[in-house]
């Protein structure tokens, strides 16, 4: 079962909010925020180790308040593991006032886009010609729509293999009839997205064919 996780954005919180939570983020993550010269940086941080904790909790089935931070390892390419929970995959990502996490029993990577303007050249340089003809035949509108829903697909599945842009965006096909990311021909994954938040695009991509994700909203209060 894929569950994804999201809240409004840490870096939009108080301060002393985050700081009566500091004691269940990783301490590696904390010192890393303390290097950090931006208040916003720091925050939206801090926040997504705040979120990876109660979404795991909750995952697990354990008391937040009384379990301790979760201990995160780096594999190959750098994409980090739980150490104490190998079986369970996770994956983070944040835009404009949300920040999500992806939590599965597999490979997982999610993305969140805020719907902004400023896409210009950008679909050219990391789009496939596929990507880039649907892109022209639709209305400014719906091209900025699709836009970001195809950088979504696209960064979430990236994000799974853990080879990040180093893999290439362009890497790989979208086939939207089966929601799947194909290389060299053959289905390598699949997508699910959500239109739970306007104004932004929002897909998780795991190798569970027919996923049908749990989008799950977060409240402070629930922190």
């Amino acid at each position: 079962m894929v569950k994804v996780y999201y809240g409004e954005d840490a870096s939009f919180w108080e301060e002393s909010i985050l700081f009566a939570h500091m004691y269940q983020i990783e301490e590696k993550r904390r010192k890393a925020c303390e290097q950090m010269k931006g208040s916003h940086d720091r925050a939206r941080s801090l926040g997504a180790g705040l979120l990876l904790h109660y979404a795991l909790c909750e995952y697990l089935q354990l008391p937040a308040k009384e379990t301790p931070p979760f201990r995160t390892c780096q594999g190959q390419w750098g994409k980090p593991y739980l150490a104490e929970y190998p079986d369970v995959y996770f994956n983070l990502s944040h835009s404009g006032q949300y920040a999500c996490c992806a939590l599965a029993r597999q490979e997982v990577g999610v993305d969140i886009q805020e719907h902004r303007n400023g896409r210009s050249g950008i679909a050219r340089r990391f789009f496939t010609n596929e990507d880039n003809s649907l892109l022209r035949s639709l209305r400014e509108d719906q091209a900025q729509e699709m836009f970001f829903r195809i950088w979504s697909i696209r960064e979430s599945y990236i994000k799974l293999t853990g080879r990040g842009l180093s893999q290439g965006m362009a890497s790989f096909q979208i086939d939207w009839q089966h929601k799947a990311l194909t290389e060299q021909g053959r289905e390598s994954a699949y997508f699910a997205e959500t239109s739970k938040l306007p104004g932004y695009s929002f897909c998780v991509c795991s190798r569970q064919e027919e996923m049908e994700p749990a989008w799950i909203k977060m409240e402070l209060s629930d922190m």
